[in-house]
């Protein structure tokens, strides 16, 4: 008796959160991150960057984000690996030789100068490359964002009828406003 009237609150808080005005599917913009970029997706399909520009040409809130985020691209995974590379010289180091003195005898002592600020120096550029790559990321996915809120509180007022297949498959007069 009780599972099924907690299965009913359950659907009747739920049914009315789907039912939201939210705006068509065909509409918003979705970001798929992934390792050393994000991707723009509307209704399933990829997003060129040059299309990016177009849908935001009118919103300079979702355009300067996108914008910032397509520079810093670039910038992170360049940054990360100079930064390996400046470490791994830093530990790597230099060859050096001493002669020592030691019970009258003198010793060619071989060691490695190994810079601690140049290593610190390489950690802190990779780490920075990272930030600067997941910055990037996150500038991207809240262009897409402040793109899908701004459809949402814009008022449609163009009217688009196509006659053919419709989205849900059947044959027929499609209608957006």
């Amino acid at each position: 008796m009780v599972k099924p009237l907690l299965l009913l609150l359950f659907l009747g808080l739920l049914i009315p959160a789907l039912a939201q005005d939210n705006p068509s599917v065909s509409d918003t913009l979705l970001v798929r991150r992934r390792a050393f970029s994000s991707t723009v997706y509307q209704a399933g399909q990829r997003v060129a960057p040059q299309a990016v520009r177009a849908l935001y040409r009118e919103q300079p809130e979702a355009r300067q984000p996108y914008l910032w985020g397509r520079a810093l691209q670039p910038w992170g995974p360049l940054v990360s690996v100079s930064g390996l590379a400046l470490g791994y010289v830093a530990l790597k180091g230099k060859s050096a030789s001493t002669e020592l003195r030691y019970n009258g005898e003198i010793i060619t002592a071989n060691y490695t100068i190994r810079s601690r600020p140049q290593l610190a120096a390489g950690l802190a550029l990779f780490v920075g490359g990272i930030c600067l790559l997941e910055l990037s990321n996150d500038l991207i996915a809240r262009s897409a964002q402040r793109y899908n809120v701004q459809l949402k509180r814009s008022p449609r007022t163009t009217l688009s009828l196509q006659a053919g297949i419709t989205p849900s498959g059947n044959l027929g007069l499609y209608a957006r406003f």
